[in-house]
This record gives C-alpha cells, structure tokens and sequence, in this order.
C-alpha cells in the first residue's frame, strides 16, 4: 500500500479483502485514511468486508467476466477507479 502513493482520501482496490492478508490490507488502508474497494464473492463476505472491516465499496466476483469486475471497480470508486 505504502508502494502505491495513494493519499488519503483515494480508492484502492484489494482483491480477496476477506482473506488472511487482504482483511489485513483493508485495516492497513483504512488507518492510512484510504477509501477500500473489497473485491471477493459472495454476499456474506461482503456484509464482513462492510461491516467488520469498515470497507467503503464492495465488488462481488462471483459469475463475473474481468471486464465486468474492472466496471464495477470503477463504478464503486466514483467511477474513476482505484489509484493502487
């Protein structure tokens, strides 16, 4: 995260946030005072991403092409994206 030179106040993206390591980035990014776009599958990963871990946006993989999970990234982030 650190890596990214996103500041705070910017989007970033972590594939997997309910993870062993993503559920860890997601809590980095927020003390970093980022806005977090989980990426994962499935609608009780999501109300863990949101509610647990504070997430601002959430992505479900789940029966979606890459292009249609890229849309939905930039969609979540204020349509312009995530910055890391």
């Amino acid at each position: 995260l650190k890596e990214t030179e996103a500041k705070p106040g910017q989007w970033v993206a972590i594939m997997g946030a309910c993870g062993g390591l993503g559920h860890v980035g997601c809590q980095y990014a927020k003390a970093m005072g980022l806005k977090v776009c989980a990426i994962d599958f499935g609608e009780d990963k999501k109300e863990y991403a949101m509610k647990t871990l504070g997430c601002d946006g959430f992505v479900d993989v789940k029966d979606k092409s890459a292009e249609q999970v890229v849309a939905a990234v930039k969609e979540v982030c204020d349509g312009v994206g995530a910055h890391g």
